[in-house]
């Protein structure tokens, strides 16, 4: 019988989770994980009693830094809290897909997932030069040498882009810490097959960056040998929408253009708008630093 397949036992249960889609800071929207409202996914199954592990389903190119790690730390204190749990890993689980498997006891790939990408880069949005076009220009008076320094609408002052490099060296240092904490292995072995090079879960899996191959039944199996059950409820907890997040996706539905003007000219520029602003708005990071893998499955 598959491990999917719901056991009669209220007590016994392991838990599904979903990553599907880019990472970004705070909570989730549409085709994105959000940092927060996973970690408290997380935590929510961590303190069910009824819940015995957890299988984290990783389908993510990676995205904000900050986020994986709120995600990978509630996964790690799951662990410590004595619930077995497992990471497996769909089409991709790349850069910030792979830091947050990091936070499992095994981690699971189909001999075909892209994984591994293991890097950081710095993403800041600067409109000086369209604005410059425009004839609009920026004045003002600081307070300190940086402040405003991060400011979209002026050229990123040279201090401040040896401050971000500081940020993405640290980032890139503490990503290999995290992954050579969590596989056993030295830094050292850890650079040999970082620096954003992209892995086959075949590949990974003998670079020591993967424990088995196998899908997600396989990977929910795994999770109740650890947690020592024989019979047992596969579930797939869901975070809960606030009333703020309702009201947000009525107003865009009420404000949407319909399938008809779609088609107009009109239509077609405000789609295309509204795409190009949700792209946007997943590079969120707070410290503009991102483990995110530009690669995806074919």
């Amino acid at each position: 019988m598959s491990a999917l397949t719901s056991r009669r036992s209220a007590d016994e249960k392991v838990a599904v989770l979903v990553a599907q889609g880019a990472i970004i800071d705070g909570s989730e929207s549409r085709s994105a994980v959000g940092g927060d409202s996973l970690a408290q996914l997380i935590r929510s199954a961590r303190e069910d009693e009824r819940i015995k592990a957890v299988v984290l389903r990783i389908d993510s190119p990676g995205g904000s830094a900050w986020a994986s790690e709120v995600i990978r730390r509630e996964l790690e204190l799951t662990r410590e809290a004595g619930k077995p749990v497992v990471a497996s890993m769909s089409s991709v689980a790349a850069s910030g897909g792979y830091w947050i498997a990091t936070g499992a006891d095994e981690i699971w790939a189909s001999p075909a997932s892209l994984t591994g990408s293991i890097g950081i880069f710095a993403l800041l949005p600067n409109f000086a030069e369209p604005l410059e076009r425009l004839g609009i220009t920026v004045d003002g008076v600081a307070t300190a040498p940086l402040a405003g320094a991060f400011d979209p609408r002026r050229p990123l002052d040279a201090e401040a882009a040896k401050a971000l490099q500081l940020g993405i060296e640290h980032g890139y240092k503490r990503f290999l810490e995290t992954v050579a904490n969590a596989r056993d292995m030295s830094i050292a072995e850890v650079e040999t097959i970082a620096r954003g090079r992209v892995w086959t879960g075949e590949s990974a899996s003998k670079l020591g960056l993967v424990d088995e191959l196998g899908g997600l039944d396989a990977a929910v199996r795994a999770a109740a040998t650890r947690a020592g059950l024989t019979r047992y409820e596969t579930v797939w907890p869901e975070a809960e929408i606030g009333p703020g997040q309702r009201l947000l996706q009525r107003l865009i539905s009420v404000a949407a253009p319909d399938a008809g003007s779609a088609a107009s000219p009109l239509g077609r520029l405000v789609d295309s708008l509204q795409q190009n602003a949700n792209e946007l708005l997943r590079w969120n990071d707070p410290r503009h630093l991102y483990t995110h893998c530009l690669c995806e499955a074919s």
